[in-house]
């Protein structure tokens, strides 16, 4: 349980300052994730192809692709608690903090699959900061 709880700091503390709106918090944190971190510091920052690559593999395995789907759904609960903590509302009861974590999800999941495809050929960088811009405006007709 304490992991959850440390888990659940550090998703809040990743949403940023409190005046900051949130859908800049959300594409700020977002963004973060893109980021090498001290898991693969190792290893070399592997270029976009590449990435796509490896992402197309493992979204061909069904098992690699279960266990991403699973991950996703973890991170969005997580999620949610943050944007409850911050916005003061309960996510095991309030539709707004679920809401926006699964948009958030979606948007990230689109922008993904666009990427792994190649068919923008504009990295996640821009994909996602762009797929969540559309999400916190509404998702307005082109």
């Amino acid at each position: 349980m304490s992991g959850l709880r440390e888990r659940k700091k550090e998703a809040t503390r990743a949403a940023g300052p409190p005046g900051e709106p949130l859908w800049e918090a959300i594409t700020r944190a977002a963004l973060r994730q893109l980021e090498p971190g001290p898991e693969v510091e190792h290893m070399p920052p592997q270029e976009p192809d590449e990435w796509a690559a490896g992402l197309r593999v493992m979204l061909a395995e069904p098992t690699l692709e279960a266990e991403m789907l699973r991950a996703s759904k973890i991170a969005e609960k997580e999620l949610a608690a943050a944007i409850a903590d911050r916005t003061g509302t309960d996510s095991g009861s309030d539709l707004y903090p679920r809401l926006v974590a699964a948009s958030v999800m979606a948007a990230n999941n689109v922008a993904l699959e666009l990427f792994v495809q190649g068919s923008t050929g504009e990295p996640m960088e821009v994909l996602l900061p762009r797929a969540l811009r559309m999400v916190a405006t509404g998702l307005p007709t082109p």
